[in-house]
């Protein structure tokens, strides 16, 4: 590859990080080096998060199919991978215990 051609791709990149072309040419090279990496930073931290919202998904998928398949397992009735605050557990345990109850009087 020649030095015209990755100066291209460096100021392509540097384009989408923010840089203006003014900067790239005949700015601070420094800032711009530091554009760059904040912007490639930024993509590593969406990349992760979008991988880590894939990852639940295939969870969440995996126990629909296993609960369409298998009687015993039950797809959750609630996000698994949400932080629950302790007046949100309160209210889902009354939720529960008032399910409880239902079934409790049906059976009789």
């Amino acid at each position: 590859m020649s030095i015209a051609h990755e100066l291209d791709q460096l100021w392509e990149v540097a384009r989408r990080a923010g840089v203006s072309d003014e900067t790239f040419w005949h700015g601070d090279v420094s800032w711009t080096w530091a554009r760059v990496r904040d912007y490639e930073k930024k993509l590593r931290e969406e990349w992760k998060k979008k991988d880590a919202e894939q990852w639940q998904l295939g969870i969440y998928v995996q126990k629909a199919i296993a609960s369409c398949f298998n009687k015993d397992a039950e797809y959750p009735k609630r996000q698994i991978f949400y932080d629950w605050t302790d007046e949100e557990n309160i209210e889902n345990a009354k939720q529960d215990m008032n399910e409880m109850f239902k079934k409790m009087k049906f059976n009789k």
